[in-house]
């Protein structure tokens, strides 16, 4: 067993130093990308300048929240580079974090050697293309996301007041794992709903220590109208970079888009109306209780952790700015689907159907792959929204499905 662990600590240091070096190369020349933001908006916070303002008109605007502006003040004392490279390595090891909780969570029983390092390997492949967008562009989703199945693993554990600082830290950097809340008030987990919107108000009121009141309630003040100004306008909807179900619907149905596929010229305020029902719809198929639950009480954890996958999903699919980052949060279902699958022996056909399929409307439309135009013809057509609505198809197959892993635990 010693050898194995040698062996493995050496590919990880491996995968780690080309994913440093590759980095290294890539993004100075992109300016560091969506870091950049963080990184100026640090500086903002040292200098007394308001945050939401735009005197550079080369850096993207900022639209988190204050408390993540004061996350990034300890980052932003470096130089842009070496604050950059630091973000890099805390991202390779909230993606470690996050196969050891979303393992805990998940794994009803401890697996051999074998089957952990086929579900580590086929999770790393199925979102290869995320991660490394994600690590590329220095965004922070991988931060959310980390902190989100950290506060899901301790809910598990009934440390619920814990679990909502961490789930209530993961609204403050994206405001789209809000999504959990009317999950867990429909469930009612009303205890918990109420601790994680407490703590968003704490979180919201925290900063408020170091920059003042008056300066926090201008930051804030500005903050939730920026969102709307900069995320819910119609030129975001319509970007066919934008993957998101609300843009894809938007721009089939809309007049004012320029999709290749058009099936009506609704207005656009009538095609976000359709969108929405839609998402409404999906989103039923989360909260639909399973009578199975009183069958195998000891199933219940797995059945919470198909519909935490489904949330996952919807994470990236209800968010109206669905860049490519965003769909990293296909993580959390992936692995949990590879985990049923190796417990069922690869004998649900389907299932790994839908996954292939996802898998190649995901990944294999990549760049690196296709080349540039190629991807841009993909993303015009929507691709990555099929492939995370085939996941969606795939989890919700499993959640309703005859014969779930009942079997492995008679």
């Amino acid at each position: 067993m010693r050898w194995r662990k040698i062996i493995i600590i050496f590919i990880l240091s491996g995968i780690f130093l080309g994913l440093f070096i590759r980095y290294q190369h890539r993004a100075p020349k992109r300016n560091f990308c969506d870091y950049r933001v963080y990184y100026a908006t640090g500086k903002r916070i040292l200098q007394g300048q308001d945050i939401y303002s735009r005197p550079n008109e080369e850096i993207t605007p900022f639209k988190y929240s204050p408390i993540f502006a004061l996350f990034m003040v300890p980052l932003s004392i470096f130089d842009e580079k070496t604050s950059a490279n630091l973000f890099f390595i805390l991202n390779i090891l909230f993606i470690f974090l996050m196969f050891e909780l979303s393992k805990r969570l998940i794994f009803l029983k401890l697996l051999n050697f074998n089957q952990n390092f086929l579900i580590y390997f086929l999770t790393s492949i199925l979102n290869l293309r995320f991660l490394l967008y994600t690590l590329d562009t220095g965004q922070v989703s991988i931060f959310m996301l980390t902190l989100l199945i950290l506060g899901l693993y301790l809910i598990s554990k009934k440390h619920e007041l814990a679990g909502s600082f961490f789930i209530g830290g993961s609204v403050m950097i994206k405001y789209t794992p809000a999504l959990f809340i009317p999950y867990f008030f429909l469930k009612k987990k009303y205890k918990l709903t109420i601790f994680i919107i407490l703590v968003i108000l704490f979180y919201s009121f925290l900063p408020t220590l170091f920059i003042g009141v008056e300066k926090n309630l201008f930051y804030l003040t500005k903050w939730f109208p920026f969102i709307f100004k900069t995320s819910l306008d119609k030129g975001s909807f319509l970007d066919y970079k934008n993957q998101s179900l609300l843009s894809m619907i938007a721009r089939i149905l809309s007049e004012d888009s320029q999709c290749g596929i058009k099936l009506a010229k609704f207005n656009f305020t009538t095609a976000l109306l359709i969108t929405s029902i839609f998402c409404i719809l999906l989103y039923t198929f989360i909260i639909l209780p399973i009578n199975k639950r009183m069958l195998k009480p000891q199933l219940n954890r797995f059945y919470d952790c198909i519909d935490y996958g489904l949330l996952f999903i919807c994470i990236s699919l209800f968010n109206p700015n669905a860049w490519m980052h965003n769909f990293v949060s296909l993580f959390f279902p992936y692995m949990l689907i590879i985990y049923y699958l190796i417990i069922r022996k690869f004998k649900d056909k389907i299932t790994i159907f839908f996954v292939l399929i996802s898998f190649i409307f995901c990944s294999l439309g990549s760049e690196s792959l296709v080349g540039n135009k190629l991807e841009n013809l993909f993303e015009t057509y929507s691709v990555v929204t099929f492939g995370a609505l085939f996941l969606f198809i795939a989890l919700v197959k499993i959640k309703f499905g005859k014969n779930l892993i009942t079997n492995y635990y008679e």
